[in-house]
């Protein structure tokens, strides 16, 4: 009779560990199954966009990307975003008890999802950025329309809204270059550099440059050579893109010497 006893009990026992363990594996599969379809919804969620842009080649696309997880205010709302749909989507399948119809919380979130993935910042310049941030930094600009090119914007200077268009410190980069280059622009822009010049606000002013004379002096080049690649008129004005660090000056600085330089616009 005791023997029988021990023996239900010990059955009684290994019942209540595996009913136990029953209840663990079912809270972890439903977790897991709950985690799969919030994975699935983002993952469909995220094909919203692409859909939209369908008709638009690979490389372009791929170029996009890269320049949106560039700025780095961006990608921040984008972290924040991914959080809250997480977040939201969650909600929906507590609230829907276990609603499995991926399809129809799609359907839900489609619209927000549009109006935030749609923004884009641009801008001719850094003045027009100003309006959608408020952060410096590297910044892709259009201003012909048509071709970006990067530039830093000063956003904290007399209210912001600068283009930097010249930056030099270290002397690091050269600045004896062709006259295409100036057009076009060298440098690094977290770093020296010259953004070239495609904004056009100094057309029909002539620029000199190594390979291009178009100053009033005398002497061949002259100008570029003391003074470095300029709008020369007849030398010894400015040089600020002189190739001696130490000789880098401006007409109103009587015979001093500048360290650092940086020439930057904003419209008015």
């Amino acid at each position: 009779m005791l023997l029988c006893l021990i023996v239900l009990l010990l059955l009684f026992a290994v019942n209540s560990s595996l009913e136990s363990k029953d209840i663990r594996d079912a809270r972890t599969y439903r977790s897991s199954e709950e985690k799969t379809r919030v994975d699935d919804i983002l993952h469909e969620l995220q094909g919203i966009c692409l859909q939209e842009n369908k008709l638009r080649d690979v490389t372009q696309l791929k170029k996009d990307t890269q320049s949106i997880l560039k700025s780095m205010a961006v990608y921040k709302d984008v972290v924040k975003m991914n959080k809250q749909l997480k977040d939201d989507i969650k909600w929906i399948l507590e609230e829907s008890r276990g609603e499995k119809e991926v399809s129809r919380i799609v359907r839900l979130l489609k619209h927000d999802v549009k109006g935030i993935t749609g923004r884009k910042e641009t801008g001719k310049d850094c003045t027009e950025l100003k309006k959608s941030t408020a952060t410096s930094g590297v910044y892709q600009i259009f201003p012909d329309k048509t071709k970006g090119v990067k530039a830093y914007c000063d956003m904290d200077t007399d209210n912001g809204g600068w283009t930097i268009i010249q930056k030099r410190y270290d002397g690091s980069v050269n600045f004896q270059r062709s006259w295409t280059e100036y057009e076009n622009g060298f440098g690094n822009v977290k770093g020296e550099y010259w953004l070239g010049d495609s904004l056009k606000y100094h057309n029909g002013m002539k620029f000199s440059a190594v390979d291009r004379d178009n100053d009033h002096d005398r002497n061949t080049n002259g100008c570029v050579k003391s003074s470095g690649p300029w709008w020369h008129n007849n030398c010894c004005k400015s040089a600020l893109n002189n190739a001696i660090r130490d000789q880098w000056y401006w007409f109103h600085m009587k015979g001093r010497y500048a360290r650092t330089t940086m020439m930057m616009i904003r419209k008015t």
